[in-house]
């Protein structure tokens, strides 16, 4: 589950989910049709190919299970990486559906000796399958909290996640023991798609998804998307940031966004008092880091051999930086959203702008500085981008809030 705007969960009628289940499955039918006979399943293999849309409808999908192909889907369907980090219970709810579909599919097809082989082969894909999206997770997010004095995370957020699957694939196997025909497939045209996985994944999914809740000793489904958030925001514009020409206006700026993105993790009711105890040490250490980094990076170009001009490097101003940052977060805690963008930025701005003005000898206050490019708009943005924009930055918090399902007063659209 994903963060909710307002931290509860709505239940949904039957009517609203039958008419919900009709519409995909009416949609998919259809799409599926259209495909036939050269039919894309996750068990893609030579043998559909052959077959006609007439054996298709009277056989159903052919009954071998390619698992190669079936841990390749697995993977790039809804492959994790770590510019997906804060979609980690989505990843482990369609592992767990995908996981249980076809576990009832190899019930169905198979007995005997053929049924223990294919099991163990599931076994073995799944758990591969579950230990990269795990590792990605926990290496990424793990790693930096224990860069930041939190050391023992990676144990904790690894075992939260293999409970989470646990608990996730016992609830879609006890679902479809209780609802046989979940898809309602048996004995109609469309029986089919009973080999399709996406297909009844999808549906299963749709029909029986639901929060899945944890003993408080582990992270939560809403505390594991906030984790990933939260690194992800780290990560987006400071934590790869090496750069001499950064000025102080500019990495307050960037540190001022990375605390309001905190304000909102930490502001949330489904995130525990224990937690935002984590994240506000972990913030306040990766800002000492990032302050230390680049003022050692100044340090180091002034005793470098080569340096053509010592003047251009020199110690960062910290007090400086804390300004903008404080100034940022104490208007955003106040709810002055609008403020930030509009007003305080712009101030930032015109102190560097002054320091430029100065005839600094600096290269983080020359005429060059991408300062000067922060308020010009672009026709094509992209997320991708690493400019320093406001435009960008604006996009980069609204995209960042939307990944959460923050609440609407967190929101800001730029009118130019």
């Amino acid at each position: 589950m994903t963060i909710s705007n307002d931290g509860t969960q709505h239940e949904r009628t039957k009517e609203s989910l039958a008419m919900s289940v009709a519409t995909k499955k009416a949609l998919y039918i259809a799409q599926a049709h259209a495909r036939l006979p050269k039919y894309y399943s996750p068990d893609k293999q030579v043998k559909l190919q052959q077959m006609t849309t007439e054996e298709i409808y009277a056989e159903g999908l052919p009954k071998e299970i390619l698992w190669k192909m079936v841990e390749y889907n697995l993977s790039a369907k809804n492959g994790m990486s770590t510019q997906r980090l804060c979609k980690i219970v989505e990843h482990i709810d369609y592992l767990a559906s995908q996981y249980v579909t076809y576990h009832e599919r190899i019930h169905r097809d198979f007995s005997d000796e053929a049924l223990h082989q294919q099991i163990a082969q599931l076994q073995e894909t799944f758990n591969r399958s579950f230990e990269r999206m795990a590792y990605v997770y926990v290496e990424a997010v793990g790693d930096f909290f224990a860069r930041n004095e939190l050391k023992e995370e990676r144990t904790l957020l690894y075992s939260s996640i293999q409970e989470l699957y646990h608990r996730k694939v016992t609830h879609y196997s006890d679902y479809v023991r209780l609802h046989e025909d979940f898809a309602q497939l048996a004995g109609t045209k469309d029986a089919w798609l009973l080999r399709d996985s996406y297909f009844m994944g999808d549906i299963l999914r749709l029909l029986a998804k639901e929060e899945t809740l944890l003993p408080p000793t582990f992270y939560s489904e809403a505390e594991l998307i906030a984790a990933g958030a939260f690194y992800q925001s780290a990560r987006k514009w400071l934590i790869m940031q090496k750069s001499t020409a950064v000025s102080e206006e500019q990495l307050g700026i960037e540190l001022g966004i990375f605390a309001m993105k905190m304000l909102v993790l930490t502001s949330h009711p489904s995130v525990t008092e224990p937690l935002r105890h984590k994240f506000q040490i972990a913030y306040e250490s990766f800002f000492a880091y990032k302050v230390n980094d680049l003022d050692k990076r100044q340090r180091e170009e002034f005793r470098n051999p080569y340096a053509t001009d010592k003047r251009l490097y020199g110690p960062i101003d910290r007090d400086a930086v804390q300004r903008w940052t404080n100034k940022m977060y104490a208007y955003a805690l106040a709810g002055r959203i609008e403020e930030v963008f509009t007003d305080v930025v712009h101030e930032a701005f015109e102190v560097f702008d002054e320091k430029v003005r100065a005839s600094s000898h600096l290269e983080r206050y020359q005429d060059s500085n991408e300062w000067y490019r922060f308020a010009q708009q672009q026709d094509l943005v992209s997320q991708q981008m690493d400019a320093f924009t406001l435009q960008l930055r604006i996009s980069d918090w609204n995209a960042f809030l939307t990944s959460i399902q923050a609440e609407e007063k967190w929101f800001f659209t730029l009118k130019y």
